[in-house]
């Protein structure tokens, strides 16, 4: 087990409390300003070659999959010498103190977004400056901040479920942007869009579900100029989420250089493999490696227990993942 160095994290895009009616003050002020966990390798100080972001699943109740000292993915990730941070989207209960108790688990990821329609866009928009942010914090590192990453160091991007969407959907928008940074992309048990997702199968229902999906396929079906900035923003949400069309965006897809590395089980109930496989086109340099007999959750519904599939692959998953990065550090640094 490695060391962990905690610091306060300042959203550069924060919500206001008045967007949305009815919104939770106390809930927006901590969305907005939370805690997070480097998990540091012991290298008695010495700089960091590798660093990982970990984005949550959507619909996760707890941050046991990450942060548990023996099975979690950040602990492991640190006793293989790559530092890692839990990252969670907006609005998810994994930025909230837990000693909230039930407070914290009344206003959990699906009552939250399910809620209004407009929170979860507004969550997108918001995780795309977090990341930049982080990313930004990262790079100008500082006797303060809790990690020391090399000059050339490398920052993957890991993402479970939902959270693999939102890695996409920065890389894409950072590509455009010209920000973009070294590190591969990791996607965890993900790779569907909404179009193709299976949401039924990790406890959020039909009725709720589709008229949900509907709203945002009726809402962007048509896009603004594309000078429009937040357009672009459109635009990337509809790909990747939505699994719209979009030969633009396609070819920056195209030419990203970063490395994609796709985790999937061959029971996955959520995203199906045909559906990841079909969605992936546009990707290059990207590879599948698929986990016989394993599902989609890592963490038993309404428990915190791991369960049974993720117990016994945790371990061969983790170490898929650290060769695969560690590999990168006998390329040349290249941005992507």
């Amino acid at each position: 087990m490695g060391k962990i160095q905690s610091m306060r994290f300042i959203s550069p895009l924060p919500r206001p409390a008045d967007s949305i009616e009815q919104e939770d003050v106390v809930a927006v002020s901590m969305n907005n300003e939370f805690e997070i966990q480097f998990h540091a390798p012991v290298m008695d100080g010495a700089p960091l070659d590798h660093v990982a972001i970990v984005v949550n699943g959507f619909g996760q109740l707890s941050d046991l999959p990450y942060n548990d000292p023996q099975s979690g993915i950040c602990s492991r990730l640190a006793q293989r010498n790559i530092a890692s941070v839990l990252f969670p989207l907006p609005f998810h209960m994994n930025r909230w103190p837990k000693d909230l108790g039930e407070y914290r688990h009344q206003r959990n990821p699906t009552f939250l977004v399910f809620n209004d329609k407009k929170r979860f866009y507004q969550g997108y928009i918001q995780y795309l400056a977090d990341l930049e942010g982080l990313i930004q914090l990262l790079t100008a590192g500082g006797d303060e901040f809790p990690i020391r990453l090399a000059p050339n160091a490398k920052i993957h991007l890991i993402g479970y479920s939902m959270g693999g969407l939102a890695i996409l959907a920065y890389r894409l928008f950072a590509r455009a942007q010209g920000t973009s940074t070294t590190g591969c992309n990791i996607l965890l048990a993900s790779g569907c869009s909404m179009r193709t997702l299976v949401p039924s199968d990790i406890g959020v229902s039909a009725d709720k579900w589709m008229p949900f999906r509907e709203h945002y396929m009726r809402v962007f079906h048509t896009t603004l100029s594309p000078d429009d900035a937040a357009d672009f923003k459109h635009r990337i949400f509809r790909k990747i989420f939505l699994g719209k069309q979009d030969d633009d965006l396609d070819g920056h897809l195209e030419s990203m250089t970063s490395n994609t590395f796709i985790i999937i089980g061959s029971e996955d109930e959520v995203n199906a493999l045909r559906h990841v496989s079909s969605g992936l086109d546009n990707i290059p340099k990207y590879t599948t490696l698929v986990i016989p007999g394993w599902s989609h959750l890592m963490q038993e519904r309404s428990s915190n227990k791991f369960t049974l599939p993720w117990q016994e692959w945790s371990g061969f998953i983790i170490e898929a993942i650290a060769n695969y990065v560690h590999e990168l550090s006998s390329q040349t640094p290249k941005s992507s």
